[in-house]
């Protein structure tokens, strides 16, 4: 190789991320400076469709109709929790004078809804292996139902911090108020996530 042709080879490299590196998950979970609707709404929308994942590879177990069964009630329980209990938390904490908005309470949504979607989908290949190879529905049912809680347990937690975070610049009543409604919505959500699935889920609760 002559001197001209080494001149011209870039003394360092550089790369751009790309999706598949990791920068859309942490896309996915990141706070937006400049929040917006839009932007919270699909962070929420990417979660659920990430978490019906996970109920799609439930489904296998008894495949055809159940596949996409499962794949619908993962998310939709979700979504009522969405529509049920944020709307009653928000007005609450309004209540209590907590510092946090429509906006900033949605964004936390996302967040966690996203957080849960992730997990779900890590764990959507193991579990559809499994669905697909234990020979006993009891051991199935019992992974799949892991996999839910633990999903629900690392979304309840996200939520629950930054809520505490939010509140951490009010006064003490506030933020004791607002960790007292934050103890209540999460009861509120394993009790409706949880009696959702639990009903409607063929392979977790049984339903026919």
């Amino acid at each position: 190789m002559d001197a001209d042709a080494a001149a011209e080879i870039p003394s360092t490299a550089t790369f751009e991320p790309v999706e598949g590196d990791g920068v859309g998950a942490h896309r996915l979970l990141a706070h937006d400076p400049s929040p917006a609707w839009q932007a919270e709404a699909l962070r929420a929308a990417r979660g659920l469709g990430l978490a019906a994942i996970f109920g799609a590879a439930l489904g296998l177990r008894e495949g055809g109709v159940a596949i996409v069964h499962h794949a619908a009630v993962v998310p939709a329980a979700i979504g009522a929790l969405l529509g049920l209990g944020v709307p009653a938390l928000h007005i609450l904490l309004a209540l209590t004078a907590a510092p946090i908005g429509a906006l900033d309470l949605g964004g936390m949504c996302a967040r966690a809804i996203a957080a849960m979607g992730m997990l779900l989908a890590g764990l959507s290949a193991p579990i559809a292996l499994l669905m697909v190879t234990a020979e006993s529905p009891a051991s199935a049912a019992a992974a799949g139902g892991a996999g839910l809680v633990a999903a629900g347990a690392l979304a309840l937690r996200r939520f629950w911090v930054e809520l505490s975070d939010a509140a951490s610049g009010a006064d003490a009543r506030t933020r004791a108020l607002t960790s007292m409604l934050a103890i209540g919505f999460s009861g509120f959500a394993v009790l409706l996530v949880g009696r959702i699935w639990w009903n409607v889920l063929a392979l977790v609760g049984g339903a026919s």
